[in-house]
Order: C-alpha cells, then sequence, then structure tokens
C-alpha cells in the first residue's frame, strides 16, 4: 500500500479503482482502513476509493500532540490536496462518521456528498445505567486510593471497564487516549442544521454503540438527508454487509446525478 507524508506524518492509504469519482472512506476508532477493503473493492466500480488510515490508527504515524475532530479535518484537506484531488465524496463510519459531520460543516464546498454509517457524534442522554457506572466509579476510585490497595488500582480499573463494556478507553495510551477524549466530549447535534451536502445516513438496527435514535436524530436534524436501517445488524454494519452497503450507496448517489 502507498504511503505519502501528511502534516509531518507518514500515512497509509489505499486507493482502488481507476476511474470515476473520488469516493474517501474514513474507518472508525481502534480499527484501520483494512477493515473496508471488500467494501472498496465493491465500490471501485463506480468510483475511485482512497481508504486511509486515520492518524494515530494502522500503519499510520499517531499525532505528536492530542487531536480534535477538527485536527481530523483538516488532515483530510491536506491529504486530499497532496493527492491533487480537489472535491471527492465521503463515507464515514463510527468515529469516521463524526469527522464526515465536522467536514460537512467546516468544508462543505469540499464535499460531493455525505454517507454517515453508524456515525459518533451525538452525546447521549443520561440514564440510570450511566449515573449508576458514574457512582461505581467514583467509589471505585476512593475504594483503591487507600495505601494497601493502591498497586492493585489499574488492575481494578481495567476489569471494571472491561466489564460495562469500555475496555478500550483503558488499553489506550498517551496522545491518543487524550485525542480520545477531546473527540467524545464534543457533542456535534446543535451542529447538525448546517450541513448542506446530500447525506445518506446508514444504519444498523441492532447498533448498541451508536444506537438508531441517533441516526433518526440525524435524519431529522440534516436538511437533505435519507435514512437507510439494514435489519438485524450491530455497529459493523459496513464490513459485514458490504455488498448491501455498496447497493445502497450507488442507488443513492444515482438519484442526484
Amino acid at each position: 500500500m502507498p504511503k505519502i507524508k501528511v502534516k509531518n506524518l507518514e500515512i497509509n492509504y489505499n486507493s482502488l479503482g481507476q476511474k470515476g469519482p473520488v469516493l474517501v472512506i474514513l474507518h472508525g476508532w481502534g480499527i484501520d482502513g483494512s477493515r473496508f477493503e471488500e467494501l472498496g473493492k465493491l465500490l471501485s466500480d463506480k468510483f475511485k476509493v482512497i481508504i486511509p488510515d486515520l492518524p494515530g490508527f494502522g500503519k499510520s504515524d499517531s499525532p505528536k500532540k492530542p487531536w480534535s475532530v477538527s485536527d481530523y479535518t483538516d488532515f483530510i484537506l491536506d491529504f486530499m490536496e497532496q493527492l491533487k484531488i480537489n472535491q471527492f465524496y465521503l463515507l464515514g463510519h463510527s468515529f469516521g462518521g463524526r469527522v464526515g459531520i465536522k467536514m460537512g460543516i467546516e468544508h462543505a464546498d469540499r464535499l460531493k456528498g455525505l454517507v454517515l454509517c453508524c456515525a459518533a457524534g451525538i452525546k447521549p442522554r443520561p440514564r440510570v445505567k450511566g449515573v449508576i457506572l458514574l457512582i461505581l466509579s467514583k467509589l471505585g476510585n476512593l475504594i483503591f486510593s487507600l495505601p494497601l490497595l493502591k498497586e492493585v488500582k489499574q488492575k481494578g480499573r481495567k476489569f471494571f471497564y472491561k466489564i460495562v463494556g469500555k475496555r478500550d478507553y483503558t488499553e489506550l495510551k498517551g496522545v491518543m487516549k487524550k485525542t480520545f477524549l477531546k473527540a467524545i466530549r464534543e457533542d456535534l447535534k446543535p451542529l447538525l442544521k448546517e450541513i448542506k451536502a446530500d447525506t445518506l445516513l446508514l444504519w444498523g438496527d441492532k447498533d448498541r454503540l451508536t444506537p438508531l435514535r441517533d441516526g433518526e436524530m440525524m435524519k431529522r436534524e440534516i436538511l437533505h438527508s435519507e435514512l437507510k436501517i439494514v435489519k438485524g445488524v450491530g455497529h459493523r454494519l459496513p464490513y459485514e454487509k458490504p455488498k448491501k452497503i455498496a447497493n445502497i450507496i450507488f442507488n443513492f448517489l444515482k438519484e442526484r446525478k
């Protein structure tokens, strides 16, 4: 796979297809572009598909300091300028969708269209379970601050996050842990109305990480948007059902030519 220098970082990316408009695919947190190779190959029948490993993931360098979501959008602009591509379609999954939302707001003139798949960006409403977990977390910090238990604090914390399904956070280190925190603290819901690009929303009805209600909310907030729901699938929708997703994207963009 080719590599390129962007913002003094070595970036790994894949390029599929030789003709047609450019479609950039942005992966989610904790994975890299290789998970989208099958979908990329299907889409390359009608698009020139570019799939980068975002900084901090896969075979790309990590940022030198913690990045915000806007830093990632600036990176995408620089990356595309290096490739001498002005306008393009963008497909963002999960965290990549969070970056896609910001692209649709801050750099709308560069986008021909936007596909948000199980996109992150909406802060969850406080729920009873969340409040209980917060209390348990604070109680755990208090208990493990006792002199006799300080040595096992980190193991206890990892065990707790594993139980509640937040293990990824404890496995992050240094700049990427701070980057993760900067990203999730930003609620993009108030900005959704500013997206002007035609937007396709793709969601699995079994998604627990970015639940379907997030997609329904985005449908209400984004003016020119369409929501397609795939039944029986969760957050891994684009790489569990690549043929289904490719066909939906082809049909959506064909209607807008």
